[in-house]
């Protein structure tokens, strides 16, 4: 999970969209018009060693279907 995050962000820089050295993960998600509940999520799997219950896979998945969207239409 943490590599497909990784990806995520560097397919973000490359359209971008990528976080700016100054922006923090809060002000990166608002730029991008994400849901804030992803933020704890998209924290815990990029930041963290912790196991993903089901329901957070699915959340995750979401996440980046949302992302890669964004990314389409730019």
């Amino acid at each position: 999970m943490r590599r497909k995050v990784r990806k995520l962000e560097q397919k973000a820089y490359t359209n971008g969209l990528g976080r700016q050295p100054s922006e923090t993960i809060e002000e990166w998600f608002s730029r991008l018009n994400l849901n804030p509940s992803y933020l704890n999520l998209y924290q815990k799997i990029r930041y963290g060693d912790k196991t993903l219950t089901h329901e957070e896979k699915e959340r995750f998945v979401h996440l980046l279907d949302e992302l890669m969207t964004k990314f389409k239409k730019r």
